[in-house]
């Protein structure tokens, strides 16, 4: 079996991560290589009954671990995820779920708290918008959030193609 070349973004919410996601898709589009593109928030967008004990990041890695299996049976080389990741062993699960040989490297998207804001502000409103201003607090305070990975790419002053290009170069995809 061929090894998994991952990339997984994570970073706080109104980073990028999504349209860093995508532009990385674009530009593997434009390749020969089979490729995958995985918002990892979506395989976890789950309220689990009350009487149950399976936690929503068990749904995330047991759903992750299908969709590899999946992937790896279309002959997918190369997978780019995205999700806010806080802690090492979230990276460990994730990593686990991907089954072997698997390279995985984990990049974080920074910005600014202003920049995310008003990120934020462009898309958001209400209720939402206040809980996702409490997030971007949240991951900033979390325990192992912005070393996870070793690669940081900050997302300020960069447009997304260039953020891109710059996880795509920072990660060792070369040949994208």
């Amino acid at each position: 079996m061929s090894v998994l070349h991952v990339i997984l973004l994570s970073g706080t919410v109104g980073v990028g991560k999504t349209t860093v996601l995508l532009e990385i898709g674009d530009m593997l589009e434009a390749g020969e290589e089979a490729y995958a593109l995985l918002d990892l928030d979506w395989l976890a967008w789950v309220r689990p009954s009350a009487n149950t004990h399976v936690s929503v990041q068990q749904i995330l890695v047991d759903n992750l671990a299908h969709a590899c299996r999946t992937f790896r049976a279309a002959g997918v080389r190369r997978l780019v995820m995205a999700r806010a990741v806080e802690t090492s062993e979230d990276v460990d699960a994730i990593h686990a779920a991907l089954a072997t040989p698997v390279a995985l490297t984990v990049v974080c998207l920074t910005a600014r708290r202003d920049v995310v804001a008003d990120r934020l502000r462009g898309r958001d409103s209400g209720e939402r918008l206040l809980e996702h201003l409490r997030q971007v607090d949240d991951f900033a305070g979390a325990r192992d959030a912005p070393g996870i990975g070793g690669i940081t790419v900050a997302t300020d002053e960069m447009n997304a193609t260039s953020v891109a290009q710059a996880v795509v170069a920072r990660a060792g995809w070369a040949s994208v």
